[in-house]
């Protein structure tokens, strides 16, 4: 319906403001909320006072009115439902395309190992497919406070994705650096946040315990690393391009004896 949205007009502001003033009178609480209201665009202000955006805003600050006046918080699983991250994805890529150089909301020290082997007549490197993310990784993950350097988070991480029943001693798996502290900052794959990466990645060699594959954990072919894109059709990281690139992953050994 026509004029339904009600995007030019101060109502949706200005019933958020009047249950706002009811539950707290101190003005400071009021600019402290208008403030949080135009950092999320969903207001402006001018010479009449603030309007919603778009008809969406305005019916954001209705809603949010109905809440207060209902007397409960809006009932989102911020953990689990999906709007969640579809917002803090939106907000965030709106923001990179805006900023010439945008601050990171996150910083990750991580650890990443390349894992090599040979399989008919091609060198493959083992990953593992995260749902989250929505792409094939190397085989690491992210330190933790109580790992005490990267090669500890590469043997706890080793453990826990590869099912081992204890964490792989040196005897059974060493560790040679490839690029250490290689950063990069970029939306995470899986929240979609502007993140500052730190990654160690390391060589595996001399590994000694079985290798388990699945439908999600399996060896990579290096042309599927090259295009990006895994014979199953889901997407490849291109950790291993830009940090290592395609020479430097040609020149490493094998990780398991025998390959």
């Amino acid at each position: 319906m026509a004029g339904e949205g009600g995007n030019s007009s101060p109502v949706g502001v200005e019933a958020l403001l009047e249950a706002l003033r009811k539950l707290e009178a101190d003005s400071a609480y009021e600019r402290g909320v208008m403030d949080t209201l135009r950092l999320l665009g969903l207001i402006d202000n001018h010479d009449e006072g603030a309007t919603a955006t778009s008809a969406i805003a305005h019916f954001i600050l209705r809603s949010l009115w109905a809440h207060l006046s209902d007397g409960i918080a809006v009932g989102i699983d911020w953990e689990t439902a999906p709007v969640g991250l579809m917002l803090l994805r939106t907000m965030e890529t709106a923001r990179v395309a805006i900023v010439n150089d945008p601050t990171p909301a996150r910083e990750v020290v991580a650890a990443q190992a390349v894992i090599k082997s040979r399989q008919d007549g091609e060198d493959v490197f083992l990953m593992e497919f995260d749902a989250e993310a929505g792409q094939y990784q190397p085989i690491g993950g992210k330190q933790e406070s109580g790992d005490g350097d990267p090669t500890e988070t590469l043997r706890r991480e080793m453990a826990e994705e590869l099912g081992l029943p204890a964490l792989p001693d040196p005897e059974a798996c060493r560790f040679s650096p490839l690029a250490m502290a290689w950063r990069v900052t970029r939306l995470s794959a899986t929240y979609g946040v502007l993140t500052r990466y730190t990654f160690n990645f390391y060589h595996a060699t001399g590994i000694t315990f079985p290798l388990p594959t699945d439908s999600n954990r399996r060896w990579i072919s290096r042309r599927e690393v090259l295009a990006g894109q895994a014979d199953d059709g889901r997407p490849v990281s291109s950790l291993y391009l830009e940090a290592i690139g395609p020479e430097g992953l040609d020149r490493l050994g094998y990780s398991v004896a025998g390959a």
